[in-house]
């Protein structure tokens, strides 16, 4: 080749190379330009549109810059989260793990960085899921890189949902440990006292604190309710409600409410149980509360308070009506025409406690097969969904045992509740009073003396 043909060449491949960067830049501007544009819609609440938007952000990068550029991972990442907004799980999911994907053969920081955010927020969607297995171990994955990479996550959200996961997943006492800290830390951070506490690092009290720490404080007295502690339960709640008195923003204060109603009536403290739960459906009603779960939630401890003083009819009544206005939102939601088969507020299927609440009734009622056919969707549900010894499954098989046991199936019976009892054992501990009382079912079955 003479000179001057190798000159053009030369200045050809520069040509080409200034065109591809060229190209790149305009790319990035334009990446840059639309996640500005979705983060703004964002803002206004218009996640439809963002969605639309950083999509097309998304789709620019992975194809002018590559799936693993940074600004297309940027993109992606802020593409989940808005469909996370929108409630569109899967896709949202989908969206995060390529981002995860694409950026953990890197080592720099900052694809490093992108690849924790987008475990986040994977994680989140996850949790929001209740898929809880799963949601720990990406967010015990992201715990570890942030660890690595001198990241604290003490008080962050993502610690947070990490609580939610290991709570859904029957991890109570961590998830008690995880909640104390994080709302230990967000008290600190937003100049408030923590209080006293109860010896054990979960304190309770509650000064003037901000609604997210309202919120953690709420759940952490759920968690301890889970496990059995029922007085420190009481005493979290209580604070959580002194506290919201004066945060008319928190929507705690109903989650609250809703333990502190459970843990009386665990405590045979019933009417106590039934005044709180009536006060505060009475309060959600008047503020006209955001979410419907927790209206459901208080509607469910206050069919239990019925039903623990024997008042079955009124729990059924109540049962039934929750069971057609979630039916009702359900079809609603999709569409379709429903019935009371349907799932309460929101849930799928026959996922709903108002089953156990209907089936407990109607066993007080002397109506077994009644309660046989009201339990068994929601029990059905459980073993397909929830691990064997999960707090509500082994709400769930217990009351299946006291139902066969009216029956007449009383081998069934013997061996539903043997292994209930020894699910609540191992999960929970012999002085659990859900142990307890499943130890006194099968006691009443076997003719044995309880423990």
């Amino acid at each position: 080749m003479g000179f001057l043909a190798e000159r053009r060449a030369r200045q050809a491949r520069n040509r080409a190379v200034l065109a591809v960067v060229e190209a790149r830049h305009r790319a990035g501007q334009e990446i840059d330009r639309l996640m500005a544009e979705g983060r703004a819609q964002r803002r206004e609440r218009a996640w439809d549109a963002a969605a639309t938007t950083l999509a097309g952000a998304v789709r620019l990068g992975t194809e002018q810059l590559g799936p693993d550029d940074p600004n297309t991972l940027l993109a992606q990442v802020e593409y989940g989260r808005t469909l996370s907004l929108l409630r569109r799980w899967a896709e949202a999911e989908r969206v995060l793990r390529t981002a995860v994907d694409a950026a953990a053969p890197h080592s720099d920081r900052l694809r490093q960085d992108l690849r924790l955010d987008a475990l986040a927020a994977l994680g989140t969607v996850l949790v929001r899921s209740e898929r809880y297995a799963e949601a720990v171990a990406v967010l015990e994955e992201h715990r570890e890189l942030a660890r690595q990479s001198d990241c604290d996550l003490t008080g962050s959200l993502t610690a947070e949902d990490l609580a939610d996961a290991y709570l859904g997943l029957g991890r109570e006492a961590e998830a008690v440990r995880l909640y104390a800290d994080t709302a230990a830390h967000r008290e600190a951070e937003a100049g408030t006292r923590a209080g006293t506490g109860m010896g054990t690092g979960t304190g309770t009290g509650v000064g003037r604190s901000d609604a997210a720490v309202l919120r953690l404080r709420g759940k952490l007295a759920r968690a301890l309710l889970r496990l059995g502690h029922l007085a420190q339960a009481e005493r979290a709640a209580r604070a959580v409600l002194r506290a919201a008195a004066d945060n008319p923003a928190a929507v705690s204060r109903w989650s609250a409410a809703a333990v502190l109603a459970q843990a009386l009536v665990q405590q045979d403290r019933a009417a106590e149980g039934e005044a709180v739960a009536r006060e505060a459906i009475a309060e959600w009603r008047r503020a006209r509360g955001p979410e419907r779960k927790l209206h459901a939630r208080l509607g469910h401890v206050l069919a239990e308070a019925l039903n623990a003083q024997q008042r079955h009819q009124e729990a059924l009544e109540l049962a039934l009506e929750h069971l057609a206005a979630g039916a009702a939102a359900a079809a609603a939601a999709t569409g379709a025409a429903g019935g009371a088969e349907g799932a309460a507020s929101g849930e799928p299927g026959a996922a709903t406690a108002f089953r156990c609440d209907l089936a407990a009734a109607q066993l007080g009622l002397g109506r077994p097969e009644e309660a046989l056919r009201a339990v068994e969707p929601f029990l059905a549900h459980c073993r397909a969904e929830r691990h064997p010894h999960d707090y509500t499954a082994l709400v769930a098989e217990t009351l299946y045992g006291r139902v066969l046991a009216a029956l007449g199936r009383t081998a069934e019976a013997r061996d539903v509740l043997a292994a209930g009892a020894a699910g609540w054992r191992e999960r929970y501990g012999p002085e659990h009073v859900r142990t307890r009382q499943a130890e006194r079912e099968l006691a009443a079955v076997t003719g044995e003396s309880a423990p």
